[in-house]
């Protein structure tokens, strides 16, 4: 049997990738040089051991990238109508507050201009490394403006999600209750009833008095 024609259609954005994987794929080349008898499955253990023995500063710069990935993601998944990876069109969701944004996105808009500007050739998923390296170097105090605009925007969030949730509440106990309906359709039809059982009665009324 012939080979069933694949749809063109859109195929949707490619998907974001984790910290993780961008520490795989940077240290997969090294890790298989130094254990060039491992299996594929065998690899991939070692770079987990590699990645849990990472510390939070290390980690940075692939966290970096994976929330710049994550930003670009979201952006062409806006764009693309909702087509989604597969071209699988997103079930519309309610469209709810935005999101509230962790205190590196700040710092990463804050950023991410000056960096691209100081590392012209660098690509996508390198700004995002080098933002991440940034962050990891700043201080406590030097985080703590971007920590206080991250605090901030999540009570905004909180706030409005409440706000929506009580307007969700106040029109669904406004709505017509399903009980409510049926039972005024169900006196219409008891009226149209005992409208035609009188005619009937007025009708054979009539014919025995012709009689």
């Amino acid at each position: 049997m012939p080979a069933k024609a694949k749809k063109d259609g859109p195929k949707g954005p490619k998907r974001a990738l984790s910290a993780f994987m961008y520490f795989s794929m940077d240290k997969r080349p090294t890790v298989k040089a130094e254990n060039p008898d491992a299996t594929f499955g065998g690899l991939g253990k070692l770079i987990g051991v590699a990645w849990a023995g990472l510390t939070a500063a290390e980690k940075q710069p692939y966290m970096g990238q994976a929330a710049e990935d994550k930003n670009r993601y979201l952006k062409e998944l806006e764009e693309s109508g909702g087509v989604m990876p597969g071209g699988k069109k997103r079930k519309a969701a309610n469209t709810g507050p935005k999101r509230a944004l962790s205190s590196f996105m700040y710092f990463a808009q804050d950023q991410r201009a000056t960096i691209k500007q100081n590392n012209p050739d660098a690509g996508f998923g390198e700004i995002g490394k080098l933002i991440g390296k940034e962050w990891g170097k700043l201080s406590t105090a030097d985080k703590q403006p971007y920590a206080d605009k991250a605090t901030k925007d999540k009570q905004r969030y909180v706030e409005e999600k409440a706000e929506e949730e009580r307007k969700a509440k106040k029109a669904k106990a406004e709505a017509p209750s399903s009980d409510e309906e049926g039972s005024g359709s169900g006196s219409d039809e008891e009226e149209e009833g005992s409208g035609s059982d009188n005619d009937n009665k007025d009708d054979s009324g009539s014919g025995s008095d012709s009689d």
